[in-house]
């Protein structure tokens, strides 16, 4: 049987199984989205939905991405009107604070409410983290999470982030190692939220957090992508993940302090970069794949053997 990742990628790649791998590279480099993604990025301060819509629309590279923004946007509204209606109710009948009552508002609306069966009972399909499933593609592309209701750390978060604050309260993504959170914006409040956990509220544990910056802007763009990039590493789809370290090298244009983009990510993705170029067989870059496969073979030390047997190619000869 195939894996569930494998099944979702045969159902993206359907659409355009008329197009060669180069003329789905091609395709991704000059469509709306990444010309979306971009500009955002290069904006003062970029907003995290539409950075990752832009990630998320390069997947259907033929649509345009006004489609995208579409099924997200009127999906998050109306998860954001349940939690309104949820969290109303209870600041008018609970004692707890407006940031509590408002995740707690959130985490009925997209995981459910033991203590609601009335709600339970409905036919809403809840939101979970996909524990099953971890590395499917999917779990990454904030329009595909809102349809399956399953997402890793960072774009459940960014669901339950999104709803906090249609809901009258911002939160904030935290970029915490592994495991991303939510907090309110308001650094009073104790409390973080474990959105792929099921919206679990953690009390006091803001305060062991304290050196923990907030997830946004470039390093929501570089994270996401990075993700992306060690799920398709392990694949053989050089186009999208040409697609994914090229914006990456976007994202690291626009990181002057290096915070987001490591320089020794920056390394791996100009390399991959010419690996994929390679395997592309793309005639009108192969000076740009030379030049950046002869300076990975300087770069990577013992890592450059791999580099020269690729430079031996006849392609580039």
């Amino acid at each position: 049987m195939l894996h569930r990742a494998t099944l979702w990628l045969l159902t993206c790649t359907a659409a355009a199984a008329a197009l060669t791998p180069l003329q789905d590279a091609r395709l991704r480099s000059g469509c709306e989205a990444r010309n979306a993604f971009a500009a955002e990025i290069a904006r003062p301060k970029p907003d995290d939905l539409a950075i990752a819509i832009a990630i998320a629309a390069e997947e259907k590279p033929d649509e345009p991405l006004s489609a995208c923004e579409k099924r997200v946007t009127e999906a998050l509204d109306e998860l954001a009107a349940r939690a309104t209606t949820r969290a109303r109710l209870e600041l008018m009948l609970g004692d707890r604070s407006g940031a509590a009552v408002v995740a707690r508002a959130v985490g009925a609306a997209m995981f459910g409410d033991q203590g609601l069966p009335e709600e339970n009972n409905t036919k809403i399909e809840f939101f979970a983290g996909d524990v099953d499933d971890y590395y499917n593609p999917a779990n990454s592309l904030i329009d595909e999470v809102i349809r399956r209701r399953r997402g890793i750390p960072i774009t459940m978060s960014l669901v339950f982030a999104r709803a906090c604050a249609a809901a009258g309260t911002p939160f904030s993504l935290l970029n915490t190692p592994m495991h991303v959170l939510v907090a309110p914006d308001d650094t009073s409040e104790t409390f973080v939220v474990d959105a792929f956990g099921g919206g679990n509220v953690l009390e006091n544990a803001r305060s062991q957090l304290t050196d923990v910056s907030p997830l946004e802007g470039l390093s929501l763009a570089a994270r996401m992508l990075r993700n992306l990039r060690m799920i398709y590493e392990k694949g053989e789809d050089p186009a999208r993940l040409l697609g994914v370290v090229e914006r990456t090298l976007l994202v690291a244009e626009q990181d002057i302090e290096m915070k987001a983009v490591p320089e020794r990510e920056r390394a791996h993705c100009r390399a991959t970069v010419g690996v994929c170029l390679l395997a592309l067989r793309d005639d009108d870059r192969r000076d740009e794949c030379l030049g950046l496969l002869r300076a990975a073979k300087q770069e990577f030390g013992e890592g450059g053997k791999f580099f020269r047997m690729l430079l031996a190619d006849p392609f580039l000869n």
